[in-house]
């Protein structure tokens, strides 16, 4: 990835995540997160991958709902970039972001356990 696309990557993120905060009506988009977006090297496309907190709706009533509203996000776009073209936008839900959640979870319940039932240790290492 180039030091172009991270910036823009960058830069689409917060603009994106702004517009849902201030502008974005759809209840289904309210408990939203976006988590990270992938522009191709032209600049032509981008996936806008995101997770949702909302029991409510799953993550195909939400791509949904962001399909729905991809011409607004297009025009976000349009008005706070110097692009030539604007790019077209796909919404993915971000499994890879939830599975990392998981790991993380697993992790805190081991150290929670160690924290409640210290390893003991045998008696030969302890005097080593």
């Amino acid at each position: 990835m180039t030091r172009r696309q991270e910036r823009l990557n960058s830069r689409i993120l917060d603009m994106f995540n702004t517009a849902l905060l201030s502008e974005v009506d759809d209840p289904r988009l309210q408990l939203v997160e976006l988590t990270r977006v992938q522009i191709n090297r032209d600049a032509s496309h981008a996936i806008v991958y995101f997770i949702s907190q909302d029991d409510e709706y799953d993550e195909k009533e939400v791509e949904r709902a962001f399909n729905h509203a991809k011409g607004f996000f297009r025009g976000v776009l349009a008005e706070q970039l110097n692009l030539r073209y604007t790019p077209d936008l796909t919404f993915r839900y971000d499994e890879a972001a939830i599975e990392t959640q998981r790991v993380l979870d697993l992790f805190e319940q081991i150290e929670e356990e160690r924290r409640r039932n210290p390893p003991k240790l045998d008696d030969d290492a302890a005097n080593s």
